[in-house]
């Protein structure tokens, strides 16, 4: 199966020139009309928020489309009510358990040079004493990248 288009819900317009650079379609999350009519369209919907977004979300997708919950950013579990569209539940810390800690040190080994070739989000490294800069560079408005704290 191939996307014949993309939709992303973001927080803010500061990725709006990223999104049109690939074609992807962005709407805000309180736009909740925008929300409820992209959702009776989509065929699956990968959904890191969890909670109320989640819920309006889940509430207007077709039955036959696949909803895949793999965070929950917003701090609140959401219930879906009723039995369609089927929910697909990917939670890393279901799983982190089932692997050595080899293992899943060798995946994110993996996974963070995929990121640093890509053009997402770039990381901005804090030494972990300086965790108040990071703190204070995470609330910039606007900020295209992850502060993350190193513990070298």
């Amino acid at each position: 199966m191939q996307a014949l288009f993309v939709t992303v819900i973001c927080r803010s317009d500061n990725h709006v020139q990223f999104y049109n650079k690939y074609g992807i379609k962005n709407i805000n999350q309180n736009d909740t009309e925008a929300i409820e009519y992209f959702a009776a369209h989509a065929d699956i919907v990968f959904d890191a928020v969890g909670g109320e977004l989640a819920e309006t979300i889940l509430n207007h997708m077709p039955d036959l489309s696949e909803f895949v919950s793999y965070g929950l950013l917003s701090g609140t579990f959401f219930q879906p009510k009723k039995r369609l569209p089927k929910v697909h539940w990917f939670h890393i810390r279901h799983y982190l358990n089932l692997i050595s800690q080899d293992q899943w040190l060798k995946m994110f080994d993996d996974i963070w040079s995929i990121l640093d070739a890509s053009d997402v989000n770039t990381a901005n490294l804090f030494e972990f004493y300086d965790w108040q800069e990071a703190i204070k560079t995470y609330r910039q408005p606007h900020r295209n990248n992850k502060p993350l704290l190193t513990f070298v």
